[in-house]
């Protein structure tokens, strides 16, 4: 297989009599028109490799093209980034090949210029607007608005076409005034529809999301509002024998060190503390904490579970039980008051912080 830098260099060694078949050379190279190899790959495929090879030769490409096939040239131009930008412009401008000048400065980041070679040597005024706006530069409209201002038929095109790209009152006060525009009425009159459908669609899609929020502040009050079930062992009628076995008296080391911490396990069966894993009764004397995941504590293990190395989490616990007896008026929970149970659940969430110690997911995780 012969390499393309070798068919490239021997065909411009040829002189340039020899142009026109480099030329369609590298056309088919770009295109995938060479012979089909015996595996059979398909068009899409040989094109693609081929495209590869061509823009190894980037400049030169750009000037084959150019000589001899515009319309590839701005395909090239479009889709490929390994030429040179200024030589590229350079030959562009010898040849007066304005469309392709405009896409190269444009890429260049010399869009003043561009809109100035679009206005001025094309007098398209829709390709002018079509430019800002892909462009969206206001410094760029204010170049264009500049520049049409005494012109009507540009006014006119601006009125149009425009749409909602800028503000209308900002258009129709640099209208000079006294000046002559065939068709103003009906261009004012376009340009304000426009800016009405513009106006009720950003209406109708505000409607669907206040909507949908109204929709997910819903559901969110309707779960704040649901009970989180507690069971609770019940005591059977009947005997109940006690088992007393003999403990030994602690050691002064064993009164010194810290308590555990409590170890925490996903699966407990309902009714028991995740915590202790004791079950609930009846009779509970310690304040149960429970989650809406179903997860339920008592107090005193829900804080040490939050807070493993804190040894205070137990003393904690009985404050905020001492807290909770002394604002109790002495008829049970129910009969306390709104400000009471505030307080309470506040002093509670401060020493909770972050939920259930199960499912919280950790920051950074």
């Amino acid at each position: 297989i012969v390499r393309p830098e070798q068919v490239i260099d021997q065909l411009q060694g040829q002189g340039q009599s020899y142009q026109p078949f480099l030329f369609f050379y590298m056309r088919a190279l770009w295109k995938g028109q060479g012979t089909q190899n015996e595996r059979g790959r398909g068009l899409t495929q040989v094109a693609a490799e081929g495209k590869t090879l061509v823009e190894d030769f980037g400049d030169l490409a750009v000037e084959l093209f150019a000589e001899y096939d515009r319309p590839l040239l701005m395909e090239f131009l479009r889709s490929s980034q390994s030429y040179a930008f200024e030589k590229a412009s350079q030959v562009c401008e010898a040849r007066h090949y304005i469309p392709e000048l405009v896409h190269l400065l444009s890429k260049t980041g010399q869009t003043k210029r561009a809109l100035f070679l679009i206005i001025g040597e094309l007098g398209d005024v829709s390709q002018a607007i079509s430019f800002a706006k892909e462009q969206n530069d206001p410094d760029l409209w204010n170049d264009l608005l500049d520049y049409g201002m005494d012109k009507p038929r540009f006014i006119r095109g601006l009125l149009e076409e425009v749409g909602t790209a800028i503000n209308p009152i900002t258009l129709v006060r640099r209208i000079p005034e006294g000046l002559e525009i065939e068709g103003l009425r009906d261009g004012i009159g376009r340009m304000i529809r426009e800016y009405e459908i513009q106006f009720s669609i950003s209406e109708g899609v505000a409607r669907v999301l206040r909507g949908e929020v109204a929709m997910g502040m819903d559901t969110l009050r309707a779960g704040q509002k649901k009970g989180v079930k507690f069971e609770v062992v019940h005591d059977r009628d009947g005997d109940v024998e006690v088992y007393v076995n003999p403990v030994e008296a602690p050691g002064e080391d064993k009164l010194r060190a810290a308590p555990e911490p409590v170890q925490v396990e996903k699966d407990v069966k309902p009714g028991f503390c995740v915590g202790c894993k004791k079950a609930f009764t009846e009779d509970e004397k310690e304040t149960l904490i429970g989650f809406a995941c179903g997860h339920v504590y008592h107090l005193s293990c829900l804080l040490s579970c939050a807070s493993p190395t804190d040894p205070s989490a137990t003393a904690t616990a009985e404050t905020l039980q001492s807290q909770m007896a002394a604002r109790d008026d002495g008829d049970g929970y129910t009969a306390r008051s709104v400000g009471a149970k505030v307080a309470h659940a506040h002093i509670v969430r401060n020493a909770i912080k972050d939920g259930c110690p199960v499912c919280v997911v950790p920051e950074g995780a």
